[in-house]
Parts: C-alpha cells; structure tokens; sequence
C-alpha cells in the first residue's frame, strides 16, 4: 500500500468507530428512563405517647423516567418520576400494640434546571441539575391498627448529578443520582384518648442511584 494512502485509511477507520457526536441545541427533547436504586434512612419519633419508627424503602428498586426540554445547547428543564416505592410504619403503644401499623407509598415528581457541563466534541456529556420536587405520600392504615395514620404532601428540594455517553446522535447510555429533600408531617387519631396527635418535620429524604438509556429527539 502507498505510504501516503496510510494516514487517509487510519482517518478513515478511526470515524467508524468513533460515535457520532451531536450538540445538545435548543428544543432538542430527551427522554431518559431506567431503573433506579432508593434509598433514605430510618427515622424515629414520638406520636405523642406512640413510639414510631418509619423504617427504610422497602422494593426500593424502581422505575424511573424523566424528560429535558433543551432550552439552549447547554441548558434545559427536566420533569422526572419514579413508581412509588414504600416504607413500613412501626409504632409500639403502651404495650398495647407493637409492630408494623401501616405503609407509607411515596410517589415523587421532580423539577429542575439542568447545566450540561462540556462541549460539544465529547461523547461523555456530564450535567448538574437543581429545582424542587413534590412527593405525594399515601399511607395504608393495618387492619389491626386502632389508630389512623396519615402522612402531609410536601415541597422540597432537589440537586442532581447525571451523565450521558453517546452512543449515536440519538441514542445514549444514562447514569444519574438525585438527592430528594422531603420533610412531611405525621400524624394519628388516638381512638382510646380521642384526640389528634401529630409530629411535624419528620424527614423522608431520599437518594436515588438510576441507569439506564436515553433517547435525544430533534
């Protein structure tokens, strides 16, 4: 083969393989979706004389999707959910009752501004994202329980960390970690004392590690 031909043929190569790089650029929309790992700590507290914990997520592998509207080459929105994972409320009254008394299932909707962090001659597209989420809190009260357990919906704060590796100009591998505040408050009508009795400030926050695949539609 002709030595000058050479670097023409390695420049050749060295294209397919390389995956098609394409800038983020405004009104692009990208649908991510995988499957994420949750997980927040245990809490405990006091209902006036009924000791509760609210133990860690339980199934806490769930399915996650979210979707970024680009509103420049290195900014966008992103709307994200998951379904709803769940937590196990214990209480222990008076030597009355002890155990599991209810299931906390939470549901969290999350809104943020994304910063996407490199330009566009990288396949690895690292992004920061920070906004607010709104977690719906569903609980369901045992059968044996006397009290009735309910928990507040709350607005909080969100900071996430992802990253997209192009694999096309469409196609990507996805990796992201959020960090969910949440901070409810807890309450129960004591049947024997016939009052209400209420814990306010109680943190539900969680962490969630998600994988997955994205797709950018221009």
């Amino acid at each position: 083969m002709n030595k000058k031909k050479l670097p023409l043929v390695a420049a050749t190569l060295a294209s397919l393989v390389a995956p098609t790089v394409s800038a983020y650029q405004e009104g692009d929309m990208i649908v991510r979706g995988g499957a994420a790992f949750i997980t927040s700590k245990e809490k405990t507290f006091s209902l006036g004389t009924i000791a509760s914990k609210i133990e860690k997520p339980s199934g806490s592998i769930q399915l996650e999707a979210a979707f970024t509207y680009m509103l420049s080459d290195r900014y966008g929105f992103e709307l994200s959910t998951s379904t709803p994972y769940k937590h196990n409320w214990n209480v222990d009254y008076n030597e009355q009752f002890s155990g599991k008394a209810a299931t906390i299932k939470v549901m969290p909707v999350n809104l943020v501004v994304q910063a996407y962090l490199l330009d566009e001659s990288n396949p690895l597209q690292p992004y920061v994202g920070f906004g607010i989420n709104y977690t719906h809190y569903n609980v369901e009260t045992e059968k044996s329980t006397e009290s009735k357990l309910n928990a507040k919906d709350t607005w909080g704060g969100v900071a996430q960390f992802g990253a997209d590796y192009m694999l096309s100009d469409s196609l990507m591998l996805n990796a992201a970690a959020t960090y969910r505040q949440s901070e409810t408050d807890l309450k129960a009508n004591d049947d024997n004392q016939g009052v209400l009795v209420k814990s306010n400030g109680v943190s539900l926050s969680a962490w969630s590690f998600r994988i997955g695949l994205a797709y950018k539609f221009n």
